[in-house]
């Protein structure tokens, strides 16, 4: 997938602070490898560099909490650089950092409830990055799924009772130093898996009606996860990019476990959002799973040809790379 020509200057600062966060995995004789493979990697689009990152993250990384070893199911990935106005990034200062945890704020006081949340930073100069963690699996196979679970998880795990402590606690270290309560340990060999990529969760129109970035953004690719039956959050949205990118309903169902006729509504929902004009339906509006399959219809539609990392599967891609 090729990024249009107005995004592609953007790189320079998403190149510089994934070879730095990669290198501070790499204390192994596998660095030398993995820098020359990241320094020598086109530049095509913001999608293979988040999908490059995610298949490492979900696929060959162990993540602790305590002495709670957990494995990354789940991600979604905010950037904003000027040449990538992501107005979905939160732009903390901390999202300025690279390789750190930012436990998400509000102000200057942590989210609390179900509006928690973590992510991995990379960032750096004048681009905000954050890899947004929406889902953990225990040793025994227990599924962590959505944000605020996944820190409640932390929580309990490095006995902590809040944010702010657990946050004071780890005191700004990197993300992969031994002596954090909350790391990452790289594994020299990744595992074998599936990824699959679909929407972020939760984002809508109501906070960004009036800047043309937000319905650009809303529906791009940068969510990726690994266990596509076991999810409850964020459902919809997979199961839309599966129909999107053009798959066999039968294959979809396999591998979701979503009954045939919830399917091909959703798909005849996607197809007469297609044939739709205009977005205001969808401003200032709650999305349910229907009203989100016709936006995806219309999204597609209005932006795959001016946004060519956003085209269907149908069209070259391949959707579970």
């Amino acid at each position: 997938m090729l990024l249009s020509s107005p995004e592609r200057s953007a790189f320079p600062y998403l190149r510089a602070a994934l070879g730095f966060f990669l290198f501070g995995f790499l204390m192994t004789s596998a660095r030398e490898h993995w820098l020359a493979s990241l320094l020598n990697a086109s530049s095509d689009s913001f999608v293979s560099w988040f999908e490059f990152l995610a298949s490492r993250l979900l696929f060959g990384v162990s993540f602790f909490a305590g002495d709670t070893l957990h494995r990354l199911t789940e991600i979604e990935f905010y950037y904003h650089a000027p040449d990538h106005p992501d107005p979905f990034t939160h732009c903390h200062p901390r999202q300025l950092s690279l390789g750190q945890w930012y436990f998400h704020r509000t102000a200057n006081s942590y989210r609390g409830g179900s509006f928690k949340g973590v992510d991995l930073t990379f960032g750096g100069s004048t681009a905000f990055g954050g890899v947004l963690i929406r889902g953990l699996q225990t040793q025994d196979g227990q599924l962590i799924d959505g944000p605020s679970l996944c820190v409640d998880q932390l929580l309990a795990c490095c006995s902590q009772r809040t944010v702010s402590a657990l946050d004071d606690a780890i005191a700004g270290r990197y993300v992969w130093d031994m002596s954090s309560p909350v790391r990452l340990v790289w594994h020299d060999q990744p595992a074998n898996g599936t990824l699959y990529r679909s929407a972020r969760v939760g984002l809508s129109l109501k906070q960004h009606t009036a800047a043309f970035d937000g319905l650009r953004f809303l529906l791009r690719p940068y969510r990726f996860l690994s266990e596509p039956r076991r999810i409850r959050k964020g459902r919809t949205q997979l199961l839309l990019a599966l129909l999107a990118q053009g798959l066999p309903l039968s294959f979809i169902r396999e591998r979701t476990g979503c009954n045939l006729a919830v399917l091909r509504r959703y798909l005849a929902d996607y197809h007469q959002g297609a044939n739709e004009v205009g977005f205001d339906a969808y401003v200032w509006s709650e999305l349910g799973p229907r009203q989100l399959a016709r936006l995806l219809g219309q999204w597609h539609r209005t932006f795959a040809d001016n946004d060519s990392e956003n085209r269907l599967a149908n069209q070259g891609d391949d959707p579970l790379r």
